[in-house]
């Protein structure tokens, strides 16, 4: 898909998403310029990526996936979900109540990113 900007095709084994996928194609094509995306590019290795994630409908669930950390909060039923996809990579055991810090730590990472993105849309800085 990139001919000459690719030594040869790679697999990406790290979670990503597909606001990754402005910054990956301006490495891949050298064309650096300025840009509003919050992703960040998979030509770059980064251990301990954050990958966040929502669905604004329904039940309103937002998350956040770094390492085998996956975390989940649902807004309308207040409900909070920390699975280690290492241990248990079902999601079949929500750690919540056994790691405080760390579900902790990632609402607060979940909810700053989300009022970001109400403020970004509420401001019309995004089409």
């Amino acid at each position: 898909l990139a001919p000459g900007r690719l030594r040869r095709p790679a697999v990406i084994a790290e979670p990503a998403s597909q606001v990754d996928l402005l910054p990956t194609f301006i490495d891949l094509f050298g064309q650096p310029f300025w840009h509003h995306s919050f992703g960040s590019s998979l030509v770059r290795r980064q251990p301990g990526r954050k990958v966040f994630f929502n669905n604004p409908y329904a039940c309103r669930t937002f998350g956040l996936r770094r390492g085998p950390w996956k975390y989940l909060y649902e807004y309308n039923s207040d409900e909070a979900f920390l699975f280690d996809l290492a241990a248990h990579p079902g999601e079949t055991e929500n750690l919540v109540q056994a790691h405080p810090d760390q579900a902790a730590a990632m609402h607060a990472e979940v909810d700053q990113v989300t009022r970001l993105f109400d403020y970004l849309y509420r401001a019309k800085r995004f089409c």
